[in-house]
């Protein structure tokens, strides 16, 4: 759930693809995204020292001077760093995907049939914020009495007008 921060467009507006249809508070969201943010370069750190120290800990135990013991601490200090460093990037990839979900933005080209939302409304899973509807699929849906049916064919043309149109 999130707060309806900004509505980019109003009933009856076109919009392009990618358009900013709604923003939703995201506040909490972009915090994540920093902390993880300095987590990793927490993690990316260790993980240099890590490599360093197994650089170092390899030429010594090279010359017989660090243990067998020593060397596969220093070894096992790395890898656990680097699965510290893989793990963090898997959450900031995830923490900037939840932030993008405070963006609505438009699939295609459309226009807004409906707005069922204004700033400061509570946007959650089971209220709708907007309706919208591409001009280029639009349908149109008539119902037939099932004993004309069986007089309809694929292809036939039929005159349809739209009275508010007058066309």
């Amino acid at each position: 759930t999130a707060r309806v921060v900004r509505v980019h467009f109003n009933n009856g507006e076109s919009f392009k693809e990618g358009d900013v249809l709604i923003q939703l508070e995201s506040r909490d969201l972009q915090a994540r995204v920093d902390v993880v943010r300095e987590n990793l370069k927490e993690a990316e750190s260790r993980l240099a020292f890590a490599r360093k120290e197994q650089e170092r800990y390899t030429k010594l135990f090279e010359k017989e001077v660090a243990t067998l013991q020593a060397y596969e601490e220093v070894i096992s200090n790395t890898k656990v760093a680097e699965a510290q460093v893989a793990a963090m990037k898997h959450e900031l990839e995830n923490a900037l995907t939840n932030l993008e979900y405070a963006t609505i933005k438009a699939p295609f080209d459309g226009i807004v049939s409906e707005r069922n939302c204004d700033p400061g409304d509570l946007a959650t899973p089971q209220n709708m914020l907007m309706k919208i509807f591409n001009p280029a699929k639009l349908q149109l849906r008539v119902p037939i009495r099932e004993n004309l049916f069986s007089q309809i064919r694929i292809g036939d043309k039929l005159p349809v007008s739209v009275g508010s149109t007058g066309k």
